[in-house]
Order: structure tokens, then sequence, then C-alpha cells
């Protein structure tokens, strides 16, 4: 037999060769890791890179968001105001135009005032002349009938006539 077929020496050598690969395998693993380490901060300083300018962003837009808000609400409050200030010079202008349009002018009124007392007159006129008699309508037939005095007594010759009352 020679040395090389001796499966003792055999088992040796592959033992050594196991060793070799073993300690190959352990090399190439804590190769692995380390760029493993490597990358995982790479992904890491990457993704907080990317959260930084997406968290930058999401803010620029939400501070113009709200700008945009506030100058909404300034504009509506704004639109509010001039609606309110529109609808109080109305309500304040509605009784002046009316007033002006319904009420008699100062002409008008020394107008009115002297006619009233031209009728003021001729009502103490027609008083004095016997005006101030009370006519109605009277019984089912409703005719005209007129209040007398009844304490003056009767006139006529049949005594039909009497004194009217207010006369």
């Amino acid at each position: 037999m020679s040395a090389v077929d001796d499966p003792t020496l055999k088992l040796g050598l592959l033992l050594e060769a196991i060793e070799l690969q073993r300690e190959a395998t352990a090399q190439a693993v804590q190769t692995l890791v380390q760029h493993t380490q490597g990358l995982d901060a790479v992904v890491r300083e990457e993704i907080g890179i990317t959260l930084r300018e997406e968290f930058a962003e999401l803010n620029a837009e939400s501070v113009a968001a709200q700008r945009a808000l506030r100058a909404l609400g300034r504009a509506a409050a704004l639109r509010q105001s001039l609606w309110a200030m529109l609808l109080s010079a109305v309500a304040a202008a509605a009784p002046l135009a009316l007033g002006l349009l319904l009420l008699p002018s100062e002409g008008e009124l020394r107008g009115l005032r002297a006619q009233e007392g031209a009728l003021q007159e001729r009502l103490r006129q027609l008083r004095t002349a016997g005006a101030g008699i009370e006519l109605r309508r009277c019984g089912s037939d409703r005719r005209l009938c007129v209040r007398t005095e009844r304490s003056a007594g009767d006139y006529g010759a049949n005594g039909e006539f009497r004194i009217v009352k207010g006369y």
C-alpha cells in the first residue's frame, strides 16, 4: 500500500481541507458582516437624508397652506365687513329714501296747512248754517232720520216739525 492510500492520511488531509474551508468561510462571513454593517450605515444615512428632505418639503407645504388659509380668512373677513357696511348703508338709506318719497315737502306742507285753515273756516261756516245735525238711516227700510231736541217742543200745524239737536 502506498502512503496516499492510507485512510488515516486521507482523513487527516480531508480534516485539514475542512478546517481551511471553515476558516475561509468564517473569514468570508466576517467580511460579509463588515460589509453589511457598512451598508446598514449607508442605508440608515440615506433614509435619514430622505426623511429630512421629505419632512422639510412637508413643512414647507404646510407653511404655504397655513399662509393660504390665513389669506383666505382675511379675505373672508374683509368681504364680510364690506357686506355688513353695505347692508348698514342700505338699512340707513331706506328710511331716508322712503321719507323723501312719501312725506310731503315744505311747500306741500304749507299748502296743506293753508288748505286745513280754509277747511276749518268752511266747517265753522257750515256749523253756523246748520251742518251740525246728525243724520242716520233708521228702521227696516233704512230711511233717513235726524236726531231732534225733545225739550224744544213741536212746531207746524200738526206738530210735524221739531228742533234739530246740535243746531
